[in-house]
């Protein structure tokens, strides 16, 4: 995402996001919230322009700072386990490329709290082109914060936890009813 990128959402891109969900339907994925987030969310807005025809290939591609954006399967299988209602709030321990975050926002979460530890694509964050869209997204350099669990204890409401990385040494009983992603 950089500043000067100009923004389009084609008829190309719809088609192939269209036939991106349905991919992910016979791979198994039935949530329809989930399914429509990531039919009106833009992935290639989260790419290098030079991955623009290919952005709605079932496969991670590389972003900054040595990261990659996660394949389309693995955002909607983690979304769907976390079993997303409206009025959630949820923290999210990794922000990466933003665009499980925008899929967890396009679903109407009323609040995303999102850690990133590369202060790359923190910085990124700042020319998030749906910024004015997505007013429940919070996002929080890790520098910024000592430890995941303070700020755990900063929301103590948070209702589901999607981490690319997070300790597995969280306190059981201050987890919320829904967590996912990897862990140590």
């Amino acid at each position: 995402m950089h500043a000067k990128r100009k923004y389009e959402d084609l008829h190309t891109h719809k088609g192939m996001r269209k036939l991106l969900v349905e991919e992910l339907r016979a791979k198994g994925i039935t949530d329809e919230a989930v399914l429509t987030a990531i039919n009106n969310v833009p992935r290639h807005y989260f790419l290098d322009t030079a991955f623009e025809k290919i952005a709605y290939e079932n496969r991670a591609f590389p972003i900054a700072a040595d990261q990659t954006i996660s394949h389309p399967y693995t955002v909607a299988y983690q979304t769907q386990l976390l079993q997303i209602q409206k009025a959630d709030r949820v923290l999210e321990i990794g922000t990466g490329s933003i665009y499980q975050t925008s899929i967890l926002a396009e679903m109407g979460v009323q609040k995303i709290f999102t850690i990133e530890r590369q202060k790359k694509l923190y910085d990124l964050h700042s020319v998030y082109v749906f910024k004015n869209k997505y007013l429940n997204i919070q996002f929080f350099l890790r520098r910024w914060v000592c430890r995941v669990t303070h700020v755990w204890a900063l929301y103590k409401n948070i209702d589901h936890l999607r981490g690319t990385t997070y300790s597995s040494k969280i306190n059981r009983a201050t987890r919320p009813r829904r967590y996912y992603g990897n862990t140590d």
